[in-house]
Formats: C-alpha cells, sequence, structure tokens
C-alpha cells in the first residue's frame, strides 16, 4: 500500500533556497509546493490546503508573521517559521502569531525536517494510527555484512544485489572521499572541498541535497538502501563494507 505523503507549502521569496527545500524535502517523502509571495500563497492555499507551511517572514508583499496570524484563524495547518531574524521579539511575535516553531535559515535542512515531523505528530491526521513516510515498513534495508563493490577506472558502484550504478564526476569524487575511511565519519568541510566547493551555508544546504539525490538515484537501480549515513552537524559515513578497485 503507497504510503500518504504530508503535504508541504513553502512561502520563501530566495529562489535558491526555495529550490533546496523543495529538493530536499521532496526526497524525503514530502509532497511539496513553493510560493515565492504572499500572492502566490494564497493561489496555492485556494487550491489546496497543505499539512504543513514553512513560512518566512520577510516577503515582497507582506509579512510573514501577519499571515500566520491570518492562517491561524482559517485553518488548522502546522506552520513552522524560517527566518534570518535573528532576535527574540520576532521569535515571540511568531509564537504568539501561531506558530508551531521557529527557525534561522542557517539550519541545517535536516533540522527543518525534524520540526516539520515533529509538527505532524501534534496534528490529528498525523496521529500515532498513521504512519509517517521513514517508518514505511516497505523501506529497504542494506544486506549486513555484504561488500559493495566499486570500479574507479568505469566509475560503476556495484551493490551486493549484484545490480550496478554508474556515477558521474561529481559523486565519483564524493564516494572516493567516503572510502578512503570507510565507517568513519567524513567532516563536511572534506566532503564540500572534494566537490570543488567552500564551507558556507549555502553549500552545506546543497550538500545535503546532493545527498539525498544520490541515495535516490542508487536505491531504486539497484534496489537496496545505499548505506550512507549523514551525521547531523558534522558530516557524512560510508558504512557497509566497499571494495574500491
Amino acid at each position: 500500500m503507497e504510503t500518504l505523503k504530508p503535504t508541504v507549502l513553502i512561502v520563501e521569496d530566495d529562489p535558491d533556497l526555495l529550490e533546496d527545500l523543495m529538493d530536499f524535502l521532496d526526497a524525503r517523502g514530502f509532497s511539496v509546493r513553493g510560493a515565492k509571495s504572499a500572492q502566490e500563497m494564497h493561489r496555492a492555499l485556494a487550491e489546496n490546503q497543505p499539512d504543513l507551511i514553512v513560512m518566512d517572514i520577510l516577503l515582497p508583499d507582506d509579512n510573514g508573521i501577519a499571515l500566520t496570524r491570518e492562517l491561524r484563524q482559517e485553518g488548522n495547518m502546522g506552520i513552522l517559521m524560517l527566518t534570518c531574524m535573528n532576535d527574540t521579539q520576532h521569535m515571540l511575535d511568531s509564537l504568539q502569531s501561531g506558530a508551531d516553531a521557529y527557525l534561522l535559515k542557517d539550519s541545517e535542512l535536516s533540522v527543518v525536517e525534524a520540526n516539520l515531523r515533529s509538527i505532524m505528530r501534534r496534528l490529528p491526521k498525523w496521529s500515532t494510527s498513521t504512519p509517517l513516510p521513514e517508518d514505511d515498513p516497505t523501506t529497504l534495508s542494506p544486506t549486513d555484512g555484504t561488500a559493495w563493490h566499486y570500479d574507479t577506472i568505469t566509475w560503476t558502484l556495484t551493490a551486493p544485489t549484484h545490480l550496478s550504478v554508474k556515477l558521474n564526476g561529481r559523486e565519483h569524487r564524493f564516494l572516493l572521499t567516503l572510502c578512503q575511511t570507510p565507517g568513519k565519519t567524513v567532516e563536511r568541510p572534506i566532503c564540500l572541498d572534494a566537490l570543488g566547493k567552500k564551507d558556507t551555508v549555502t553549500n552545506r544546504r546543497s550538500m545535503d541535497v546532493f545527498v539525498r539525490r544520490l541515495k535516490n538515484k542508487i536505491e531504486p537501480t539497484v534496489n537496496l538502501s545505499f548505506p550512507l549515513d549523514t551525521v547531523y552537524g558534522v558530516g557524512y559515513a560510508f558504512t557497509a563494507p566497499i571494495v574500491v578497485e
């Protein structure tokens, strides 16, 4: 049976951040729409009310706090404020207007996801009787004690299922970096350097999206969960035996 996906509307006028959030949450099992203004938000809400809203405060045509107060009078969706406003007054105003949580825009994407899932569990629709996407019993799991194989000449990764997938240049450099110390966490700045990127807030977000896209590319092809763990706030680790040839 197909798992019901929670719906999220992201109201954010920064196109890069909006794209990163949409890609990441889509990869994590959410059904995602985006709006770059209050006007676009109202059009989206007229079509379908989401379970969750990620709301910016400083929008080009309105204020996210006022919009949150308005939304609270109209529905019971969960609301997460995601803003660059790092001060107590904006946080208090947001929470008093009806927001369920308040995060800064430099938060890890995984923290945004964790807050959304926490809010979901307080919504009637997503009670404990309704499985969340990460609890889906059909999710693939790795085969313990069986090695993966990576051919560094052809950039081909072969899973214990004997199915293979070919990587591109960025994916190749990233996997080689992890395979130098299998089972151990490689810090995010080292991974970013392998991809030719500096350790900035924007690039850290892009790195999280890159990892999710890589897993989504590999897993359906090899019919197995890719044993790449994200150590939140630290880096990434390849957690299964792998033979590099």
